[in-house]
């Protein structure tokens, strides 16, 4: 029968300190041995360690996994990018002088950059969207109209109005399906308009040429938009985006006229006022955060 002082001096060796390393008693197989009695020795603390720290890295895995399912479950905030055609409509495409407000704008192409946030258990949501957009001046239509008023040709050079916008609304957001959704947004801002700087130049056979320069100021105006949105997931949180909207601002510009001639020049000022309205056909992606 082995008694506890037998067993105490049995595994005596392994609560002694091992001997100091020598060039002669310090072989590999040494070691070895070394290292596995420390290893027994231990081997119950270090297994209560190891289970204090798996049940810490369970629980910590745990709450982080919660954490992570309740925010892709709320992430109701989107980023998104857009770009497309964007057609003039009423005065701002239309090619009678003789109206007020006639823009002679051709179809041109529109980006826009938005950030959405819908509220929680909400269909409701708040989104802000900067926009920029391109129109190309149809100066082929002012110079026929200019050549059917007077004996003579007229060129016209080639200009385009520039627009960008700052607006902030509201969202509606319907959702159609597990993968699909329709959004309905009214938004309202800051529109700066451009206007073309224009060179006409006219020759006859019986008058010296003339050419005059028009430039115009920039404009700031009262913007509005309409829109609404189809939206497709395609992979975890990007979305597919096809954006219909309407936008509308009226712009006032200060233009100044040069016109010089034979034997002199002179210049005037005076207001143009263009309604500038157009829709929007976009398609982009969407990231939800």
């Amino acid at each position: 029968m082995t008694t506890l002082s037998a067993l105490a001096f049995r595994d005596a060796s392994l609560l002694r300190p091992p001997k100091p390393a020598t060039a002669q008693t310090q072989t590999l197989p040494a070691m070895l041995k070394t290292n596995r009695k420390f290893t027994y020795y231990g081997q119950i603390v270090v297994f209560n360690d190891l289970k204090n720290l798996s049940m810490k890295s369970i629980l910590l895995s745990l709450y982080f996994i919660s954490t992570f399912s309740v925010f892709a479950q709320e992430n109701r905030t989107m980023v998104s990018f857009t770009a497309g055609l964007s057609y003039p409509i009423s005065k701002f495409g239309s090619k009678e002088l003789d109206m007020e407000g006639t823009g002679l704008a051709n179809r041109g192409t529109l980006g826009e950059f938005t950030i959405s946030h819908q509220f929680k258990n909400q269909p409701w949501g708040l989104l802000s969207s900067f926009n920029f957009s391109d129109y190309a001046f149809d100066n082929e239509a002012l110079e026929a109209e200019l050549d059917s008023r007077t004996d003579g040709d007229w060129t016209v050079s080639e200009s385009n109005y520039k627009i960008t916008s700052l607006n902030f609304g509201l969202s509606y957001n319907l959702q159609l399906g597990e993968k699909i959704g329709l959004s309905f947004r009214g938004m309202t801002g800051l529109a700066t308009t451009t206007f073309p700087s224009l060179k006409e130049s006219w020759t006859s056979q019986y008058y010296t040429p003339t050419s005059t320069s028009i430039s115009g100021s920039k404009a700031k105006s009262l913007n509005v938009l309409l829109g609404a949105a189809f939206r497709m997931k395609l992979f975890r949180s990007i979305n597919w985006l096809i954006d219909f909207s309407f936008l509308s601002n009226k712009a006032k510009f200060d233009v100044t006229a040069t016109e010089v001639y034979d034997g002199g020049s002179s210049t005037d000022t005076y207001e143009q006022t263009v309604n500038i309205s157009r829709v929007n056909i976009c398609t982009g992606i969407g990231i939800r955060f």
